[in-house]
């Protein structure tokens, strides 16, 4: 499954292109704490040019702002340094159903009649509420790592909101205590009043301390309320000088006391028994059509197939309940599970299987994908070519038994069937929807589709009548749009967030104490640079391998990816089966590569045609690329121009469009090599060998590994065609990405398998943690 370059990229925030819908992401309030301090420093200077007016309106002694707010910053890097238990890690071991809402069930706007003179602040997503004076304002924008900031008349942050997650319910006064601590700390000359339990207007309980001291001779206070939700605190900071206490007293005391908490929500749906994350559009959520990560995210927990994959990576019955093998290999036969139905209840049969294979490999749809996952079966290719009117080698033996005929002993054909092209569609669903009927699929997988607004929200709802057992998910929110993952992790607005770059070391870092909550997925996947081997000055094999030769790869993993990645000797990927360590690929030797140059049909660097590098974004170009640019361009004297499609169209258009160098990348779909080596690199595989690579004696070797019974022959048969492909340097590849993942300690068995997906019917929430 291609286009997980996108992926990596937009977790590393470089370029244009949003990450899928999976991967596509509480943290304690440690996280981020360097740059809520940052972005307050900002308004520190900005509080020192209303010093005056705040005192013109207060008609009192100077107030010292610069220092209050240096104090309100500390005391938020405390709290950032609060909560959590450093050592707790997401768990992997399912626990049992918990009882969850209604899917769906709006959640309706809190009543909060704000006193006269008072407006209120609702949060729905958050879920709180408070009143404030009319005279303040609230900030368009929190400061980075709040909820909520707001201002009182002169201009200083007054208010901040802040949220996080324990890993266990604990008393208030737990939730305080390192607060107290670390203001002790901070300010060892101060005075840290009683922690007071209160009882808010809505009857909440709540913990208070008020916190009193000197900066720079001006005395200042900042009172602290905390209230909880589960495992989930959220905090109150409320800083001002004394002097301005008679002025604003009574307008904190009223705001604390209006706090108000109800269920948050996602877009006005209730967030209780959900799984929230970020999302992208997706292109498509028609599933013989889509072949990019941000789609296909969706379409396996909106559809399912005869198999599937567990989030072991162990190929299991889906909607099939077993299935046999003849002698030669080639006949298969399944058996439909008890009861399987439609999302409507329309009960599914082997003959809405035949169709839905039928309709992927229509000649009309064109779909990316029917050739290289549908092609092995009887049939399929002359359906294909429009010789045919139906695929001879599928037949429904009855209405809960189908056999599927295919052109020779394939190992790998049974995982070919997990991936969506052979997934089961509605027929009528997809006959009187239009073009675009999955809008509104009628689909069969774990999940239905909730509500979609484009841009806002795509929502995933329990099917209760999934077979072989329903999600203990209500649902699955997934905010589009909705702003930088790890951000919206550090808000509690998501409840997993993807990160990378400089994000990675941050969350490392003990003093932060989310290190437990960082999990690491190594992915099935390779990061490559391809040769468009049908156009000069490419169809040289000597050019290849000085471009090649022209990259240091290691550098490229140090510098650009920051270390967060394998570096690639091949083009198979750390634990698929024929991987090696030994594979050295074509080594980085400026020297050399200048030497093929001069070397090739073309005599040397000046004598190239132009080179245009096909690949994504918009604008200015993403490090990597800029990168590879100047490699070809220090250590080959060659100029490479760059030029970048549409992100949500490239994979689907590349084949099209594609220049003399192209950027990809590939995911498995099943984990055995003919899905990196054959797929990517056979000749006849037009759907993705981009690069229109041949190379006979590499055929030959595909050809008897396909139908190998012996495993150990078939792998050895694999790895020298792996090693004739690095040889000929028919790619360059770069990397293996690895997925570093936010998990919040109540999100149980989430992880992203090799594959690159979570499976998330698999996924609980366990707020009693």
């Amino acid at each position: 499954m291609s286009t997980r370059i996108w992926r990596w990229r937009a977790r590393h925030g470089d370029g244009t292109q949003t990450g899928p819908a999976m991967a596509h992401l509480g943290v304690c309030r440690r996280s981020g704490a360097v740059e809520r301090i940052r972005g307050f420093s900002d308004h520190a200077t900005h509080a020192i040019g209303h010093a005056g007016t705040l005192e013109r309106k207060a008609a009192r002694a100077r107030p010292a702002l610069l220092p209050v707010v240096a104090a309100l910053l500390l005391l938020l890097a405390a709290i950032a340094g609060c909560t959590g238990d450093a050592t707790a890690t997401p768990s992997a071991t399912p626990t049992g159903q918990q009882p969850l809402p209604t899917p769906g069930t709006p959640v309706l706007k809190p009543i909060l009649t704000p006193p006269e003179g008072y407006r209120a602040l609702v949060d729905l997503m958050s879920g709180f509420a408070l009143a404030y004076p009319m005279t303040w304002t609230e900030a368009s924008v929190p400061q980075q790592g709040t909820l909520a900031t707001l201002y009182g008349p002169g201009g200083a942050p007054l208010v901040s909101v802040l949220s996080s997650s324990e890993t266990t319910d604990v008393p208030l006064e737990k939730r305080l205590r390192p607060t107290l601590e670390n203001f002790a700390r901070s300010y060892p000359a101060g005075t840290a009043g009683a922690v007071e339990r209160v009882t808010l207007d809505d009857g909440n309980s709540a913990a208070r301390a008020e916190f009193s001291y000197e900066i720079q001779g001006q005395p200042a206070l900042t009172r602290v309320q905390v209230v909880a939700r589960g495992p989930q605190s959220l905090f109150v900071f409320v800083t001002t000088p004394q002097s301005l206490m008679p002025t604003y007293g009574e307008a904190i005391g009223v705001m604390l006391d209006s706090l108000t908490l109800f269920p948050p929500s996602t877009a006005g749906v209730n967030r209780d028994g959900a799984l929230t994350m970020a999302g992208g559009n997706p292109t498509t959520l028609d599933p013989a059509m889509a072949r990019e990560s941000s789609s296909i995210s969706y379409i396996m927990n909106l559809f399912s197939g005869l198999v599937r994959f567990d989030e072991s990576v162990r190929l299991q019955p889906d909607l099939a309940s077993r299935w046999e093998v003849d002698p030669s290999g080639t006949v298969y036969t399944f058996f439909l599970r008890d009861a399987i139905a439609f999302h409507d209840g329309r009960p599914i049969t082997a003959d809405d299987f035949k169709y839905s294979i039928e309709r992927a490999a229509e000649p009309a749809l064109m779909s990316d994908t029917a050739f290289t996952y549908l092609g092995d079966i009887v049939g399929a290719r002359d359906k294909m070519a429009g010789r045919v009117a139906s695929v001879s080698g599928v037949v429904a033996v009855d209405a809960r038994t189908l056999r599927i005929t295919i052109d020779g002993a394939k190992p790998y054909f049974l995982a070919k069937l997990s991936y969506p092209t052979a997934a089961v569609v509605d027929r009528r669903n997809v006959e009187r929807g239009g073009r675009e009927w999955w809008r509104r699929p009628n689909g069969s997988g774990p999940f239905r589709l909730g509500e979609w607004r484009p841009n806002e929200l795509l929502a995933l709802e329990r099917f209760d009548a999934y077979k072989p057992a329903p999600s203990t998910l209500a649902r699955v929110n997934f905010l589009i749009l909705a702003g930088p993952p790890e951000q919206l992790y550090e808000q509690d607005r998501v409840d997993v967030a993807p990160i990378g770059g400089a994000s990675v070391d941050r969350a490392r870092d003990p003093i932060r104490g989310i290190a437990g909550q960082l999990a690491v997925f190594p992915q099935l996947t390779t990061h490559y640079i391809g040769f468009n081997a049908k156009r000069p000055p490419f169809d040289d094999p000597k050019v290849r391998q000085a471009f090649a030769m022209a990259v240091d790869r290691e550098r490229f993993v140090e510098v650009v990816l920051q270390g967060q990645a394998y570096v690639a000797r091949g083009i198979l990927p750390p634990g698929m089966p024929g991987h090696s360590n030994d594979s050295r690929g074509v080594p980085f030797d400026a020297d050399r590569a200048r030497a093929l140059l001069a070397e090739s049909t073309h005599g040397g660097a000046e004598r190239l045609p132009k080179i245009v590098f096909t690949t994504a974004g918009f604008g200015s170009l993403p490090s990597d690329i800029q990168f590879l640019v100047n490699e070809w361009r220090r250590n080959l004297g060659v100029d490479v121009e760059v030029r970048q499609l549409d992100p949500t169209a490239y994979i689907y258009q590349l084949s099209d469009e594609v220049d003399h160098l192209f950027e990809y990348g590939w995911g498995a779909d099943y984990p055995d090599p003919e899905n990196f080596l054959d797929v990517l690199f056979s000749a006849p595989n037009v759907d993705h060998n981009i690069g229109g690579y041949e190379n006979a004696a590499f055929e030959a070797l595909l050809l008897d590994a396909r139908t190998e019974a012996d495993a150990a022959r078939r792998i050895e048969l694999y790895q020298r065609a792996e090693r004739m492909l690095l040889e000929d340097a028919a790619a360059i590849p770069l990397y293996h990405p690895r997925d570093y993942m936010l998990i919040k300690p109540y999100v149980r068995n989430f992880s992203v398998g090799p594959l690159g997906f979570p499976q998330l019917q698999y996924v609980t929430i366990d707020h009693g943690r």
